[in-house]
């Protein structure tokens, strides 16, 4: 499988303005890609949890994942691109959803 990881401008702001660091952004995939979805709610990690029974499941559904950086919300998207056969994994600020 084919990994794309895409940093939105608000991100990739902070990490000019040294209000973050790649090595938090590096910190965070490491978790998301090992299924610690942070701190999203209960029940939606339970939800994403039961989705990964399936083996498909990084194909066919949207995952995310909540981090706070130096009290900064960060989210983490990942989603399969089938147009060009990727996993796209995308980190944002909530208000650039």
């Amino acid at each position: 499988m084919n990994l794309k990881i895409v940093v939105t401008n608000g991100i990739n702001n902070l990490i000019k303005e040294d209000y973050i660091y790649s090595t938090d952004l590096d910190f965070i995939l490491l978790k998301f890609i090992s299924n610690d979805w942070g701190d999203l709610c209960n029940e939606d990690k339970k939800f994403q949890n039961e989705l990964l029974k399936n083996p498909n499941s990084k194909y066919e559904y949207r995952f995310m994942g909540v981090y706070l950086i130096n009290n900064i919300k960060v989210w983490i998207i990942s989603e399969y691109n089938y147009s060009i056969k990727s996993l796209i994994m995308t980190i944002l600020l909530p208000e650039e959803y």
